[in-house]
């Protein structure tokens, strides 16, 4: 994802924020979850996560205050890859570059059914607008 789309709109900032935000509630339920004698969840995938936020807390601390959010969330992004899903995804496998496990995030989009003819995920539940999905992994 370009970093100008961070800026230019809030969804997509809002889409990296609360990721963010995953991240750390699963970390949070973990340690819970270990205080009651349980295993831990997502280990992979929040292995990798937590590197990419850690490097983003480091950018923060260090950029001006007026660009700090901007410089977290464009840091914690660059660590993600992005494809958009036109059409309903079904049983498939997963591939992670270079091994690296993620946790995906998603964000929905309804487009008038003008836009385009017949693509689309369907689903939408106002009117008939075709579902368009970005997912960031």
């Amino acid at each position: 994802m370009p970093d100008p789309c961070i800026a230019m709109f809030p969804p997509i900032a809002e889409m990296i924020y609360l990721k963010t935000l995953a991240v750390s509630i699963l970390n949070s339920f973990n340690s819970y979850r270990l205080q009651l004698g349980h295993l831990p969840v997502a280990c992979g995938p929040l292995e990798f996560e937590n590197r990419s936020l850690e490097r983003a807390r480091e950018i923060f601390k260090t950029s001006h205050q007026e660009v700090a959010m901007f410089h977290f969330l464009k840091t914690f992004n660059s660590f993600n890859h992005y494809s958009m899903v036109a059409y309903p995804v079904g049983i498939h496998q997963d591939y992670f570059k270079h091994g690296k496990e993620s946790l995906e995030n998603k964000i929905l989009f309804c487009l008038n059914p003008n836009f385009h003819h017949s693509i689309g995920r369907g689903g939408c539940i106002v009117g008939k607008s075709f579902v368009y999905a970005l997912l960031d992994w």
